[in-house]
């Protein structure tokens, strides 16, 4: 059960805010559908990357190679228009197509090890994203180290 917080200032109240201790959350879990087929994880990229080229951002190297992930290697305009499917996803309440998109995005290595190391192997491993890039640098037994 929330327990609520009462802050105050010498000049005005502030209303009670509402938090959850963290003993009291609960656990994250990993999406269902986080294994997605190559082909499944090949329609996501293109058909993101179609809706977002009208956009037309400035990229450097539009088409270098950029992060691995599971199945293949992206490119920035690939993860953009990703994070932009995503955004609308999210905007839009479809949980379900978030969680696939969720799943398909390459997790930074250093920010994946960091994590792990604040609040453990279990946390990282339900945060659903691809974490094809942190095994490359740190090894296949990187989350038992």
């Amino acid at each position: 059960m929330p327990a609520t917080m009462t802050r105050s200032c010498a000049h005005a109240e502030i209303p009670p805010v509402n938090f959850t201790p963290a003993t009291e959350r609960r656990p994250v879990t990993r999406a269902a559908n986080a294994e997605l087929t190559a082909a499944e994880i090949e329609a996501f990229v293109q058909a993101a990357v179609k809706k977002s080229a009208a956009k037309k951002r400035v990229y450097r190297e539009p088409n270098k190679p950029y992060i691995q992930g599971r199945t293949r290697i992206f490119t920035e305009i690939e993860i953009d228009a990703l994070c932009d499917a995503m955004e609308a996803a999210m905007d839009a309440g479809d949980k379900n197509t978030t969680q696939k998109i969720w799943s398909i995005l390459p997790v930074d290595a250093d920010w994946a090890k960091d994590m792990k190391d604040f609040s453990g192997k279990e946390w990282i491993l339900s945060y659903g994203g691809d974490l094809t890039p942190t095994e490359i640098k740190y090894g296949k037994g990187w989350l038992d180290q």
